[in-house]
């Protein structure tokens, strides 16, 4: 884990100093307290998420311990209060609870690490699931690419067919619209069978 490239973001980020001294966000005073939980979190999982597999994660301490501090010393700055009445105001873990707009009850709290030993197996899962992943079966063929979509034949003159909308779909439609396709092209005489409706759905499946 780089700890010395992750210290440098949070620097970036007006969480800390150049030493690593944890400090009051300055743009967020204006934020409400949960938007202020809520960023320590993204910056708490953005940093450390993907490092657990790594052998000094356990670095990752002074990481939490200065996104931690930093948000408890914004909300201190925010309502003018000191860092011992922030902690005994909404715990350690910085529980607030609100409101949201359509009126219900919700919390949000830092998303602290428990433990921070190193998991060894993190990256072998990730590698194992990246190699079991496939992409699905896509038919590029194109619906429209015959001349005639339903003989194919090019030796008649052929027009777009446009889907009309019907309470009963007929079977030329029912075929449209499982290729999503609005207008197809047809001959002269499919056209003219299709505004007939002599055709039966059987009849209409690509050869």
């Amino acid at each position: 884990m780089n700890t010395d490239g992750i210290l440098k973001k949070l620097r970036e980020n007006g969480m800390c100093t150049g030493n690593g001294y944890p400090i009051g966000i300055t743009r967020f005073l204006r934020e409400s307290p949960e938007e202020i939980i809520k960023y320590g979190n993204q910056v708490l999982r953005g940093l450390l998420t993907q490092q657990r597999g790594c052998a000094n994660f356990y670095m990752g301490s002074r990481i939490q311990y200065i996104v931690q501090f930093s948000i408890a010393k914004t909300l201190a700055r925010k309502f003018d209060i000191s860092m011992k009445k922030v902690f005994a105001r909404y715990g350690r873990s910085l529980l607030v609870n609100y409101k949201n707009v359509k009126g219900k009850a919700c919390s949000v709290s830092l998303a602290l690490y428990k433990s921070l030993a190193r998991q060894k197996n993190f990256f072998v899962k990730i590698t194992s699931a990246v190699k079991s992943f496939s992409l699905p079966n896509y038919n590029l063929q194109d619906p429209l690419a015959r001349v005639c979509y339903i003989c194919g034949n090019p030796h008649f003159h052929v027009s777009m067919y446009h889907r009309k909308a019907k309470k009963k779909l007929d079977p030329i439609v029912t075929v449209m619209l499982a290729i999503n396709r609005r207008p197809i092209p047809l001959c002269e005489h499919c056209f003219a069978n299709v505004e007939a409706n002599r055709f039966q759905l059987n009849q209409l499946i690509r050869r």
